[in-house]
């Protein structure tokens, strides 16, 4: 979900402009679209951008820069090398065009995508409708399945492939390792909290709140700027569990 060392979020002009300037490519983490969607084809096309942050999600999750026209390669006829920024469009409305995207991710897609796109909206002077980065992590409960077309797709070196039995397989198996990690850290400070001497001195009921951020998640969700209050507001007695 980053750009340049740069979060998605927290895009400055400066990165966008740079992705021009050094004719980025695209890869497994990096995709662009020229503009955003029509609606004149049924949806078809937002379906296929959905279906792109669908593979972010399943593989090891990316950037999709709306708005950026890529290089015109004579041989191939496209080189996947940024050109120029084209812009969403002139008539591009964030507040119009995200609902869309958020319905065909909360109703096409399972498990919904929707809370897992991070979107950001930068509004640059002679680019027509501005750029849309959107962000997705790699997915803690992947695989997703996209419903309307029917697959299970993953990012490759560039652009997105149908997995075979054995990818598949790989998939689930990571879903299932996500899942015993964090059952792994739960009884870690289950067992912890029972040989507090501070807490059990209380005496009484006990209420063991453990907030664990997992890596999909940790740029989001950080407590380490609150500790010192949680820490006087859960623990009277001043130590830590």
């Amino acid at each position: 979900m980053e750009l340049f060392g740069q979060r998605v979020g927290q895009l400055r002009e400066e990165d966008i402009r740079r992705v021009i300037e050094t004719h980025a490519s695209e890869s497994r983490t990096l995709d662009f679209k020229r503009a955003w969607p029509t609606t004149s084809d049924g949806g078809k096309a937002l379906k296929d951008l959905a279906l792109d942050l669908v593979s972010m999600a399943n593989t090891a999750g990316g950037v999709i820069l709306v708005g950026v026209q890529e290089r015109v390669d004579a041989t191939d006829g496209d080189s996947a090398a940024a050109d120029s920024l084209s812009g969403c469009c002139p008539s591009f409305n964030f507040d119009v065009a995200m609902p869309q995207l958020q319905g065909v991710l909360r109703t096409l897609v399972e498990p919904a995508l929707v809370g897992l796109v991070v979107p950001q909206y930068l509004r640059i002077e002679g680019v027509p409708g501005g750029v849309l980065a959107l962000g997705v992590p790699s997915s803690p409960v992947r695989p997703h399945l996209m419903r309307d077309p029917f697959r299970i797709p993953r990012r490759a070196a560039r652009g997105r492939v149908d997995p075979d039995i054995a990818e598949l397989r790989q998939m689930f198996s990571e879903h299932g390792a996500w899942r015993d990690r964090g059952d792994q850290l739960l009884h870690q400070e289950i067992a912890r909290a029972h040989g507090n001497t501070t807490l059990l001195a209380a005496g009484g009921p006990t209420l063991l709140l453990e907030l664990v951020p997992v890596d999909p998640y940790s740029h989001r969700l950080t407590m380490r700027d609150h500790y010192d209050q949680l820490e006087a507001q859960l623990l009277p007695f001043g130590s830590r569990a």
